[in-house]
């Protein structure tokens, strides 16, 4: 639930920008210490600022009770790999 509203707050945060949302299916489940990968078109400062306080927000909302840790990347061959090993969820815009 928590990511979904992660996801949501993105896509209206970052529009085009954002790619896909690709979900742990546990929080406590981490790869490169993060449990939510935020694939986007453009990676720059502005856009990790963006993602950093979404982040906040939600987390804030559910009283600091869940972690989202989002890895911040662009597309590219590795991301199937990724989440095909993993059996992440995605949620694709």
């Amino acid at each position: 639930m928590a990511v979904s509203l992660f996801a949501m707050r993105l896509r209206d945060r970052l529009g085009e920008k954002l790619r896909y949302v690709i979900a742990s299916p546990s929080e406590d489940l981490l790869v490169y210490d993060s449990n939510v990968l935020v694939v986007v078109n453009v990676e720059d400062f502005e856009v990790r600022k963006d993602v950093v306080e979404v982040e906040s927000e939600v987390e804030k909302e559910f009283s600091w009770k869940i972690g989202i840790s989002p890895l911040i990347t662009k597309e590219n061959n590795e991301i199937k790999l990724f989440i095909e090993a993993f059996g992440w969820k995605s949620i694709q815009y």
